[in-house]
C-alpha cells in the first residue's frame, strides 16, 4: 500500500514553532484546549537543497531535449517516408542535410535521381501521347477532307455526263 504524502511526516517540511505556540494559546482559550496542535509548512530551502543534489533541473532539461530529439526523428521519417516525387524529396535533402541521424539522405538523393527520370520519362510520355493524338485528329480530318474531295469530285464527273 502506498503511504501518502503530508505536510506532517515529510522530511521536506519545517515547524512554525512560534505561529504553533500562539496558535495553541489562541485555540486552548476558545476551544477550552481542544484544538490544539502544531503549523507545518513546506521548506522551499530544502525543496531547492534536494532538486540540487538530484540533479533535478538538469534531468528536465535532458527530458525536454530528449522530446523535442523525439519529435524531430519523428518528423525527420515521416518527411522521408512521405517524399514521393523528386520535388519532395529535394526539400527533404536541403531541410535535414545538416542532421541525419538515420542516414536517409543517401537514400534520398537516390531515390531523388530516380524519382528525377521517371517523372521526366512520365513527362515524356504524355507528351507522346498527346502528340499522337494530335496525329490522329489531324489525320481524321485529312481523311474526311480527301473523302469530301472525292465526292465532289463524283458529283462533278456525274454532272458532266449528263
Amino acid at each position: 500500500m502506498k503511504k501518502k504524502y503530508t505536510p506532517c511526516n515529510s522530511v521536506l517540511t519545517t515547524v512554525n514553532w512560534g505561529r504553533s505556540v500562539g496558535k495553541n494559546i489562541f485555540a486552548a482559550l476558545t476551544t477550552v484546549g481542544l484544538a490544539s496542535g502544531f503549523h507545518v509548512a513546506i521548506d522551499k530551502e530544502k525543496i531547492a537543497v534536494l532538486a540540487k543534489s538530484l540533479e533535478l533541473f538538469d534531468l528536465v532539461a535532458d527530458f525536454q531535449k530528449e522530446k523535442i530529439n523525439q519529435k524531430y526523428l519523428v518528423d525527420y521519417r515521416k518527411a522521408f517516408h512521405s517524399a514521393l516525387t523528386y520535388l519532395k524529396l529535394d526539400a527533404f535533402i536541403l531541410k535535414y542535410s545538416g542532421r541525419d541521424p538515420d542516414d536517409l539522405i543517401n537514400r534520398a538523393i537516390v531515390l531523388h535521381n530516380k524519382a528525377k527520370i521517371s517523372e521526366k520519362l512520365a513527362l515524356v510520355r504524355l507528351q507522346e501521347a498527346e502528340l499522337a493524338r494530335k496525329k490522329s485528329m489531324r489525320d481524321k480530318r485529312l481523311a474526311e477532307i480527301k473523302a469530301r474531295r472525292k465526292k465532289e469530285e463524283l458529283k462533278k464527273i456525274l454532272k458532266t455526263k449528263e
